[in-house]
């Protein structure tokens, strides 16, 4: 700990959202933008969890893992992690399981608000001195009105990949649909939505026995009762061919498909 900052150490096994809690009140500032997302501190650095124009690898300091085929405890720098949108080394690494993640959080509160809905929540905020409890309020409040609580309807969160597309494409794209959103990633590629490219689609709703395209947010697939692996399989399948024949944009899934 300094006067700056700390690093603090967390047991993989610690409910993300909890982490993120605890470190606010402890006046350790950076993820609230990250506040509500499911899962395991552990879980955190093996997707590079991301939401609202922050990802969790601008705070790992390092992993701990343990490796078990040689049967150590070692930690991994982040200059081996291999981050990258939604992927890191660990999703390789099957022998490794992660133990521990050390954070290096800031005791000075800076603002992460670039990302278009946080930042439209605050423009008409009366809130005269911004702290990070408001951020992740305001986070919380945005994820329930548009996300399904996995508690109440099964889903996996976000089921696709942001894409990365050429900007000549993108071009394309937006003379026929002004409204698409475009963020430049370098001189020759831009980042854009997948629930934009989805509900453009015409897909918002859309049903494969009881798996379906949620009707707030299309980016997440969710099983309304009865909905089968093979359901699922067949309406993310379905809508990447969907989405490619009207924009000639492949949508990667950005959760993890394991079949036997």
């Amino acid at each position: 700990e300094s006067e700056e900052g700390v690093l603090v150490t967390v047991d993989a096994g610690q409910e993300w959202d909890n982490w993120v809690e605890m470190s606010i009140n402890h006046g350790w500032f950076g993820l609230e933008n990250l506040s509500l997302i499911p899962g395991s501190v552990g879980a955190a650095p093996v997707q590079n969890i991301g939401a609202y124009g922050v990802e969790v690898s601008n705070f790992v300091r390092r992993v701990k893992v343990f490796d078990v085929v040689r049967k150590i405890f070692f930690w991994v720098e982040p200059s081996e992690c291999d981050f990258g949108y939604r992927q890191s080394i660990f999703q390789h690494k099957h022998e490794w399981i992660v133990t521990a993640v050390q954070f290096n959080l800031s005791k000075k509160f800076n603002p992460q608000l670039n990302y278009p809905s946080l930042k439209k929540y605050f423009e008409h905020s009366e809130i005269e001195k911004l702290t990070a409890s408001d951020i992740r309020k305001a986070v919380v409040t945005i994820r329930t009105s548009k996300l399904p609580d996995p508690d109440q309807m099964g889903n996996a969160g976000s089921f696709f990949k942001n894409p990365i597309i050429d900007i000549e494409l993108s071009r394309e794209i937006a003379k026929k649909y002004p409204d698409f959103p475009m963020y430049p990633m370098d001189e020759r590629k831009i980042k854009t939505h997948a629930a934009w490219l989805i509900e453009k689609a015409g897909l918002k709703g859309f049903m494969v026995g009881d798996a379906a395209v949620h009707e707030k947010q299309p980016l997440v697939l969710v099983n309304r009762g009865n909905a089968s692996g093979k359901d699922i399989i067949r309406l993310a399948t379905y809508i990447q061919q969907q989405v490619f024949e009207q924009f000639r944009v492949w949508l990667e899934p950005e959760v993890r498909i394991i079949t036997s």
